[in-house]
């Protein structure tokens, strides 16, 4: 008889709880990563949305610095608006300072090189706008208002051309912001497959949970079976072996009954040969006991008969 396998099946257990475990893991992984995916877009938009509001905020500055030659048509204040004019470049150049020396982040060397020329060129038009702005008002102190309109439209061109560099930088920061949300949708498009992934992972996980649920039923069915099968044999073998013990009592006692009857033969038949015996000895005693009679009566006749030969 081969001996009884031990079973193996809870090392399935052990490599589907290691495969969970790893599901589990995975999981937490992907929405870590989605996590991170989603405040990284979140923080680079709102990134180059800022970036674009300061180009806003700078086009807006550069205008205040052209409203003062404007409105001094309007106002014939000379020293006001040429103050006004002096405030609006300062904050105009500290602005544009601070978006210069912020350029380079998040660009490549070729589009930080050219957007710093486009800004140098900004920065040169608007010096030039400013130079332009200071005839423009000697002409006011002068009482020549009518040469200043020549001034005014060089100021307008110049303004001209720091709103359209401006509109152009703008242009390609939205193509960067663009090529930026791409890069963040070839992600998401990653992690939508990873997603796949981990979910064709669960659907395995729980295919093999099922699976191995079943052979785990269908395994204790079988036990059960194979229980109720080993009890049915041991009723039988005890049904056997408690015939087998009354046969055997049943041989015993018939074996007992003959040893006894044997017993009491051969009893009666040593009475019997005792009792032979004993009068065998009694028989031997009395013939002894005349044969010694016989000669004690045979012996004086002898003596005589001698005697009488000798005469």
């Amino acid at each position: 008889m081969e001996p009884h396998k031990k079973p193996q099946w809870h090392r399935i257990y052990y490599l589907l709880a290691i495969f969970d475990v790893l599901v589990v893991l995975c999981g937490l992984f992907l929405n870590h990563r989605m996590t991170d995916t989603f405040e990284n877009s979140v923080q680079e938009n709102l990134f180059w949305k800022n970036r674009l509001d300061q180009f806003s905020e700078l086009r807006e500055l550069a205008q205040a610095v052209n409203i003062p030659a404007n409105d001094i048509f309007q106002t014939r204040d000379v020293e006001s608006e040429s103050a006004n004019l002096k405030a609006a470049h300062a904050r105009f150049q500290l602005h544009w300072n601070q978006l210069h020396d912020g350029l380079e982040k998040g660009l490549s060397p070729e589009r930080y090189h050219s957007l710093s020329l486009s800004l140098k060129l900004i920065e040169r038009s608007m010096s030039e706008m400013v130079d332009e702005a200071e005839p423009l008002f000697s002409f006011f102190r002068d009482g020549k208002s009518e040469l200043a309109a020549g001034r005014m439209s060089v100021m307008d061109r110049k303004f001209a051309e720091i709103n359209g560099g401006l509109c152009a930088i703008r242009k390609t920061l939205g193509e960067v912001q663009q090529e930026k949300l791409e890069e963040q949708r070839v992600a998401a498009l990653g992690m939508q497959k990873l997603e796949y992934l981990a979910a064709a992972c669960v659907l395995i996980m729980i295919l093999a949970a099922i699976a191995y649920g079943t052979k785990i039923k269908n395994r204790i069915e079988q036990a059960e079976r194979e229980r109720e099968d080993h009890i049915d044999e041991l009723k039988l073998a005890e049904a056997s072996l408690r015939h087998a013990h009354d046969e055997l009592e049943r041989i015993v006692k018939e074996r007992t009954e003959e040893l006894e009857r044997a017993n009491a033969v051969l009893r009666s038949q040593i009475s019997q040969t005792a009792e032979a015996e004993k009068q065998l000895a009694d028989y031997a005693a009395d013939l002894e006991k005349r044969t010694r009679e016989f000669i004690d009566f045979t012996h004086p006749s002898s003596q005589e008969f001698q005697s009488v030969e000798s005469i």
